[in-house]
């Protein structure tokens, strides 16, 4: 099913391809679409390494913070602890 799915995914993309660049034969269409998919997929990925890295910042500030909170609280308290 799912690799249905991809083939016609994969028809629909060489169906584009052929439309816009004509007829080059069957050979350079599949460089082509494997070059666009392949470059797809390296912005997918460098989005998903993007997001990691904003997750891994978010934890740090996180943790910032709560030891910015705990050091407010010990001056608040008179500094004792």
């Amino acid at each position: 099913m799912r690799v249905q799915r991809l083939a016609e995914q994969l028809d629909v993309r060489l169906a584009n391809i052929c439309a816009a660049v004509g007829d080059i034969g069957d050979d350079r269409l599949l460089l082509i679409a494997a070059l666009a998919l392949l470059d797809e997929l390296d912005a997918a990925r460098q989005t998903a390494a993007t997001s990691a890295a904003d997750q891994r910042a978010a934890a740090l500030v996180t943790a910032m913070a709560a030891k910015v909170e705990a050091l407010a609280a010990r001056l608040e308290s008179g500094g004792d602890a």
